[in-house]
């Protein structure tokens, strides 16, 4: 299968479908030759952005998944297709490694993949696609007034174009948005964060959930 190779790949160069943004807060951490989460220095710094939002969309296991019946959890959450030829598998890839780096308490993450071509992306074509990548992702679709009005209010982009078979494809947003326990997006990683930057900030925002649940 094409994405169980491209997944084994890991290539995590930049997006040729992406859309350049502006950087979204601080610069990466310094690269460190290490494992130990402990030896980030400059962890993502947490701000509390004017974007995002509540929204119910379909999952790709048939349930509805409405973010404001999910406080107390933390999600990571970006926008792509199963079609796309580079960011998507790539971003998968980059997840998957910075969930290995956070170990244990990665599994108070969740991620979610918010198809931009609800058109093509079925149930069951996003649960194959998951299935090749080690991220406990979770597929969510919509009609596609649905879908923009979440990419809308996450201040996403996305631009179709044709392809050279004639199917379309997208330049699109490429952040990975940071949500945290409030339903806050605290964080936007871009595409050439480290992964052991990401685990920082996600091994953080776990920690300071479970704060907030347990205050003692």
């Amino acid at each position: 299968m094409r994405w169980a190779a491209i997944a084994l790949a890991l290539a995590l160069a930049g997006c040729g479908a992406g859309i350049d943004e502006p950087a979204a807060s601080s610069d990466p951490a310094e690269p460190v030759d290490a494992t130990d989460l402990d030896a980030v220095r400059t962890p993502p710094i947490l701000q509390d952005f004017s974007i995002g939002g509540d929204f119910a969309l379909s999952a790709h296991d048939g349930s509805t998944f409405n973010l404001a019946e999910h406080r107390g959890e933390v999600f990571l959450l970006f926008f792509g297709y199963t079609h796309c030829p580079d960011f998507c598998p790539a971003t998968l890839s980059l997840l998957g490694q910075a969930y290995d780096l956070v170990g244990e308490e990665a599994e108070d993450v969740g991620t979610l993949f918010v198809t931009i071509d609800p058109a093509r992306d079925t149930p069951q074509a996003m649960a194959e696609y998951l299935s090749y990548f080690g991220v406990p992702a979770l597929g969510l679709t919509g009609s596609e007034e649905d879908v923009a009005a979440v990419l809308a209010s996450y201040a996403g982009m996305a631009e179709t174009q044709e392809g050279d078979d004639g199917e379309p494809i997208f330049g699109h947003t490429t952040y990975t948005y940071l949500i945290d326990h409030e339903g806050r997006v605290r964080y936007l990683f871009r595409a050439d964060d480290t992964p052991i930057f990401i685990a920082a900030g996600l091994r953080e925002q776990v920690r300071i959930a479970a704060a907030a649940a347990d205050p003692n």
